[in-house]
């Protein structure tokens, strides 16, 4: 019973491989300052920030344009003092709205179970010629900042990345 039990696990794995890939283990990134926290994938890079931008996270062997980048903007007497204030500033710095960019779709929409109030922005831009990119932001404020988590890939590899990025998207929690 347990051959056969082994036996018919094994050839699901192989089956749907991705499947069971999806099921390893994932570590759980928390910044203290910031006051986030994330599962990161099994086996993913993640490099600590720089600028306003707070973790970089790659999945190994994937183009480099294959990215989630974790944004925190702290909270200032004169910043964005609510979510639509939060979201012009983060328009003007990501810049979506410019001639290079396509906005493909915005929407207040839930983030995910712990964050109810979000704004999301779908938008396709090109870094240089042949180099298109197709990202999904989301944009969260509360006392603590304002947050914007930016999911990236060339356009062709955009939906294959998806699966990992909504396991990020939805652990996401203010602390």
């Amino acid at each position: 019973m347990t051959r056969l039990l082994s036996s018919t696990l094994s050839l699901a794995c192989l089956a749907g491989l991705a499947a069971c890939q999806e099921q390893k283990p994932a570590t759980t990134y928390t910044d203290l300052e910031a006051g986030f926290s994330l599962e990161v994938p099994a086996g993913w890079d993640a490099t600590l920030g720089y600028g306003d931008v707070r973790l970089l996270l790659r999945e190994p062997g994937s183009n480099s344009a294959v990215r989630v980048a974790i944004m925190w903007d702290r909270p200032t007497t004169d910043g964005p003092s609510d979510m639509q204030a939060y979201r012009q500033f983060r328009t003007r710095r990501l810049g979506y709205f410019g001639k290079q960019h396509e906005l493909i779709r915005e929407q207040q929409s839930a983030m995910n179970s712990h964050l109810p109030e979000a704004y999301e922005v779908e938008y396709t831009y090109t870094i240089g010629p042949g180099h298109a990119v197709h990202s999904r932001s989301w944009l969260v404020h509360a006392d603590s900042g304002g947050y914007t988590m930016t999911l990236s890939a060339p356009p062709e590899e955009f939906a294959k990345h998806n699966p990992a990025w909504d396991r990020v998207q939805r652990s996401f929690q203010l602390k």
